[in-house]
């Protein structure tokens, strides 16, 4: 029994395929992969050579100004 509650075990519809070690495995690289590509996207995101704010290359292109000028 946990806690006295009288539930003496928990039977969930997908425990054997978590408790699988290549689930596991799976899971983990899925996660590691998902985590180094927004890694990658924060980078490019922070290191873009433009470092102009975005709002005024949307205020210069509205009254149709260029950006080499």
């Amino acid at each position: 029994m946990i806690g006295g509650s009288g539930v003496g075990s928990i039977s969930l519809p997908f425990a054997e395929l978590a408790r699988s070690e290549l689930a596991v495995t799976l899971v983990a690289v899925g996660q590691t992969g998902a985590f180094v590509a927004l890694l990658a996207a924060w980078f490019v995101v922070v290191l873009r050579p433009n470092r102009e704010p975005v709002a005024r290359n949307l205020r210069r292109a509205a009254i149709g100004v260029s950006s080499l000028c």
